[in-house]
């Protein structure tokens, strides 16, 4: 019984900490890798229960869930510092942390291609699908039914990127926002 318990926790971690790491990543493609300085991620009640595998608003076990997950991921990431804000909860990775997400993910380039892409002037949904089938030819498009977006674009193989993109083109420019599963369908209720 207790070998089912610590597999599922480092399941929940493992859910977790991939999320973290891409979150991490977003933010070194977007913003730039500064070396020495820790970066705050913040999770939604919601969103981190559901990462975590456990009921929304069992705060308290959320709280011995996160503090076994910084000392579980501490010799990589050095110590993570949470804290709950409201509704939601911060989490501010160290330098080490950041190191190893950057170092990790060196060559992982989709995020920068994306980007680099929705820069361009003249920029279209056909463009920014041709970003996504670089990576993969099996990858969803469809029109989005949620009033703030046109688009909705993610990869069917979500080893290759977990995420759904939804993308807007008007006066304003060229955006796109990333949902999980999890939040992209709460977008719809």
């Amino acid at each position: 019984m207790r070998n089912n318990e610590g597999n599922m926790k480092m399941q929940q971690f493992t859910t977790l900490t991939t999320n973290l790491e891409a979150m991490l990543h977003e933010s070194i493609v977007k913003i730039g890798y500064l070396k020495n300085q820790p970066v705050g991620i913040y999770y939604s009640e919601d969103l981190l229960c559901h990462l975590l595998g456990i009921e929304s608003q069992k705060t308290e076990k959320a709280m011995q869930l996160l503090a076994q997950f910084v000392s579980e991921n501490e010799p990589l990431w050095g110590t993570i510092l949470i804290n709950k804000e409201k509704d939601r909860y911060k989490f501010t990775i160290p330098p080490r942390g950041i190191e190893y997400v950057y170092e990790k993910n060196k060559d992982n380039h989709f995020l920068e291609d994306l980007i680099d892409t929705l820069r361009k002037p003249g920029v279209t949904i056909a463009l920014v699908v041709e970003v996504f089938h670089k990576y993969s030819n099996n990858v969803k498009c469809e029109i989005s039914d949620n009033d703030e977006f046109e688009y909705a674009v993610s990869f069917r193989d979500k080893s290759i990127d977990p995420f759904i993109y939804c993308f807007t083109f008007d006066e304003m420019g060229r955006y796109y926002h990333r949902f999980t599963e999890f939040d992209y369908e709460n977008l719809h209720e």
